[in-house]
């Protein structure tokens, strides 16, 4: 089972890292999947603690810095 796991997070951070080539869109995308793949994980834990932490510092960076403009408004 944990070979198996292995496997599709491999997968998963080589499209992640083939995502991140093609804009910052893409790339916050990719990001916050990351960040959720870790939550996820993280629910299934003993110890979550530093990987809620983690992912879910992935899932808010992106999401701040892509939809700054909408969030905080127009700056100048």
């Amino acid at each position: 089972m944990g070979v198996i796991i292995f496997c599709f997070v491999s997968v998963l951070l080589i499209w992640a890292l083939a995502v991140m080539v093609v804009s910052k869109f893409f790339r916050a995308l990719a990001v916050a999947g990351v960040g959720a793949m870790l939550l996820s994980i993280a629910s299934r834990s003993d110890r979550p603690t530093w990987l809620t932490f983690v992912g879910c510092s992935l899932l808010a960076v992106p999401i701040v810095t892509t939809f700054r403009k909408t969030i905080f408004g127009e700056r100048g």
